[in-house]
């Protein structure tokens, strides 16, 4: 006799199969994650290498119709004849090297009013001009991520600059004529009755007596830079950078990454590129013309590496994102030799201010 002997099936995970389970998913989770993380880098540095290589390229269009590149700071507008020095009251205005570009990158509306001698009273975020990798804590403001090479970072202490140094120099002075404040028109620029040229320039030098386009720096990532130029007088009081046009005397810092002699970068590291990767504390120029003259110094054992104005900086992993003269863009390692980088940023490495290893050959393709 057969009896049918009722069954019953569970079709659910015991507690050991669902923890196997989920111990599976986080495992696939955690290698997932860091490729995520590195894809998403990867297109955000992918947008600061077009960000850079858009303002090479309008550089080369403004040079093959100026035949010249600009100054880091510049003075622009219309000179009245007869008057002394060079200032606001005079119908003029400074402006970075990022302003003369502003008819290139489709930004005449902004390029006006510092062509008539007056400084906009407002200057927008430019999305173009900001690493995704760096975002601005304060929105809406001038932001800029990217700099230019101004040569020597203490070049403005000096009574002339050596064009042989970099790319930018400042084109509100000239030999005779040391740099002083904006507001002081006693002392600025005497190019009128001086009667010196200004230090300036162009591409057709660095490829006929220079180092080439492809081995001399033109734009760089720097994480301690400010704005793309100083804020109106008449700016909003509520804004940070309110105020700081007329009282801060022009440094190449500003609006550039500069190079530092080799024996200086081995004394303090965090003058190497990344070698401080802090958010910078400061909110105007002035502050950080203070900040440049605590530089002197390498930080004390154990300190928190202070923010390095004039030094090439990124959040990318190993290095920054730079674009030489003749803009081709690339990746340069945080570990570049000191006397290598100095050298891609001399325009004329045999005539410039660099010392250190003479006998090394100029720099490679590999070399960085």
């Amino acid at each position: 006799m057969r009896h049918s002997i009722n069954r019953r099936f569970h079709s659910g995970f015991t507690l050991v199969e669902l923890l196997v389970v989920i111990a599976i998913i986080g495992t696939l989770v955690g290698l997932l994650l860091p490729a995520v993380q590195s894809a998403r880098e990867a297109a955000r540095s992918n947008t600061c290498k077009n960000n850079i290589k858009q303002l090479s390229t309008a550089m080369q269009t403004r040079d093959t119709s100026l035949q010249t590149f600009p100054g880091y700071i510049n003075a622009m507008g219309i000179k009245i004849p007869g008057a002394g020095g060079i200032n606001q009251s005079e119908n003029m205005a400074r402006a970075s090297w990022l302003v003369t570009l502003f008819p290139y990158l489709e930004q005449n509306q902004l390029f006006e009013g510092y062509s008539g001698g007056v400084v906009p009273t407002f200057l927008p975020q430019l999305e173009m001009l900001v690493c995704p990798s760096n975002p601005p804590a304060i929105q809406n403001e001038p932001n800029l991520s990217y700099v230019g090479n101004s040569g020597y970072l203490y070049a403005w202490d000096f009574a002339q600059e050596n064009p042989a140094d970099g790319v930018f120099t400042d084109h509100t002075r000239n030999f005779e004529a040391p740099q002083a404040s904006w507001s002081n028109s006693t002392t600025e620029d005497a190019r009128d009755t001086a009667g010196s040229p200004l230090v300036s320039m162009s591409m057709a030098y660095i490829q006929s007596k220079g180092d080439g386009t492809s081995k001399t720096l033109l734009f760089s990532e720097s994480l301690s830079s400010l704005y793309y130029s100083y804020p109106s007088p008449n700016a909003n009081p509520a804004s940070s950078a309110s105020g700081d046009y007329n009282q801060t005397p022009d440094r190449n810092f500003h609006f550039g990454f500069c190079w530092v002699q080799p024996a200086d970068v081995n004394t303090d590291n965090t003058l190497r590129i990344n070698g401080s990767k802090e958010i910078p504390d400061y909110v105007t120029f002035s502050d950080m013309n203070t900040e440049v003259g605590t530089m002197a110094q390498a930080p004390a054992s154990g300190a928190v590496p202070e923010p390095r104005p004039g030094i090439a900086s990124s959040f990318h992993p190993g290095g920054v994102n730079c674009a030489f003269v003749g803009s081709q863009v690339t990746f340069i390692s945080d570990q570049i030799d000191p006397f290598v980088f100095a050298q891609l940023m001399t325009s004329n490495h045999k005539k410039s201010g660099l010392t250190g290893d003479a006998t090394s050959p100029e720099p490679s393709d590999g070399a960085f």
